[in-house]
């Protein structure tokens, strides 16, 4: 399948296909920890990229987020052309 990928790098397009599938679903098991996953599914290929995702309030102002970024798809796919990653965020608010 062809993506116009210079169109969304320079900003002309705000996705590569036409029909997408997304849910996102979280649980709370503390008041200071939520756990939640999401998935975003391209429908026009078979290629889909999972998320899951667990968050921790340390303090009132602060957070942390550790997460995970599964793609599959073929090498050609929107979300197969992308690598896996594991991302961690520190929020603090003030």
């Amino acid at each position: 399948m062809y993506y116009d990928w210079t169109g969304l790098a320079v900003g002309n397009r705000i996705t590569l296909a036409k029909h997408y599938s997304a849910g996102t679903m979280s649980l709370q098991p503390t008041p200071l920890m939520t756990v939640s996953l999401t998935t975003l599914a391209n429908l026009d290929e078979p290629a889909a990229l999972v998320q899951p995702q667990i968050e921790y309030s340390v303090r009132e102002n602060f957070d942390v987020r550790l997460g995970l970024q599964v793609n599959n798809g073929g090498t050609q796919s929107e979300y197969g052309a992308v690598d896996n990653l594991i991302y961690g965020v520190i929020a603090w608010y003030f």
